[in-house]
């Protein structure tokens, strides 16, 4: 028997769906392992001057640790987590899948410990669950708990709208909350305007670079005892780039001249091919990767030179944007010409 368009029921609706099971909107199913703070692995580095750079931006409600892969962003975070109070640090390590706004804050309200269904917001306008966030802390606020939210891999989000709800949640947190996003880039947020007014810490490439003594401690603690002019030389090859150094110490494991390996150490080593042909030109287009493989014959760049060797124009605008994106090239001097 059939049924006619009035007698047919309808269609159930998303979130109908999501209450079938459990009577009440519920949102994405959490990943634990997204949301657990990890821990320093115990042959690290301490750092404890950029802790207390971190430390230091007490206060402010935004900092940012942007540097290109291997410059130990998350472990530095780690380990600054494992000196503050228990608790006191929520973690989410994003992955490309939180471009959906829904996961994205459950995973942020689950590592805050915000309870309660998720609202589905328009991406027109500021976002209830963002609020709903920020009341939340208000209330921790009120009794006096300080709280920080380390969005960890941030580089991996592109769309648009949550950038939107994370500056929404940035500027409208309490005083003593404060939200630090680990990135390979600098985040599409209102940086420049933070860092007028006060309110943006800041951790750079430059920052991380290892001192020559934490280098040293890098390779005694991988199992490798090297004479401190070895060190050294080492030490100035990697120009203090964490995961270079730990590479070079891989190798020099296998080795017998030592000193030989280190004189010859250079990019082409093939655990630094496969590590930047993996983390960092992988995701880069077949332009960017030619323009980096045809300058890197300079020891040092600018636009008007980059032009004059590949015969062509608008290196200045090239190189500027792979500084902004920290990919493989750093500014000299403060006027971005070299």
């Amino acid at each position: 028997m059939g049924v006619n368009a009035e007698q047919r029921p309808a269609a159930p609706t998303r979130s109908a769906r999501r209450r079938a099971t459990t009577g009440r909107p519920t949102g994405p199913t959490v990943l634990r392992s997204k949301i657990a703070v990890p821990r320093p692995g115990p042959n690290r580095v301490r750092r404890p001057r950029l802790v207390a750079r971190l430390d230091a931006a007490t206060g402010l409600p935004l900092t940012v640790v942007s540097a290109p892969p291997g410059f130990g962003k998350t472990t530095l975070l780690a380990q600054w987590a494992a000196e503050r109070p228990p608790g006191a640090t929520a973690w989410v390590a994003l992955d490309e899948d939180d471009n959906d706004p829904v996961r994205l804050w459950s995973h942020v309200c689950a590592a805050l410990g915000v309870g309660g269904p998720l609202p589905e917001d328009p991406p027109e306008r500021p976002a209830a669950s963002v609020v709903l966030v920020a009341a939340a802390l208000s209330d921790a606020d009120a009794r006096g708990e300080e709280r920080v939210l380390v969005l960890d891999d941030y580089h991996l989000i592109t769309n648009p709208v949550c950038h939107e709800r994370v500056r929404f949640l940035v500027e409208h947190l309490p005083a003593p909350l404060r939200v630090v996003i680990a990135s390979r880039r600098d985040p599409p947020l209102p940086l420049a305007r933070m860092r007028a007014s006060g309110t943006l810490g800041e951790v750079r490439a430059r920052d991380l670079r290892m001192a020559r003594e934490e280098s040293r401690q890098l390779i005694d603690l991988n199992g490798v005892s090297l004479p401190a002019a070895d060190v050294a030389r080492l030490h100035e090859k990697t120009e203090g780039w964490a995961a270079g150094l730990y590479l070079a110490v891989l190798s020099i494991r296998a080795r017998d001249d030592v000193a030989g390996f280190i004189d010859a150490f250079s990019g082409s080593n093939r655990h630094i091919v496969d590590y930047l042909t993996s983390e960092v030109l992988a995701s880069e287009s077949p332009e960017t990767t030619d323009f980096l493989l045809r300058t890197s014959v300079l020891d040092r760049m600018s636009g008007p030179l980059c032009d004059a060797v590949l015969e062509t124009s608008g290196s200045t605008g090239r190189l500027r944007e792979l500084e902004r994106r920290n990919v493989l090239v750093w500014a000299t001097d403060p006027d971005l010409l070299w």
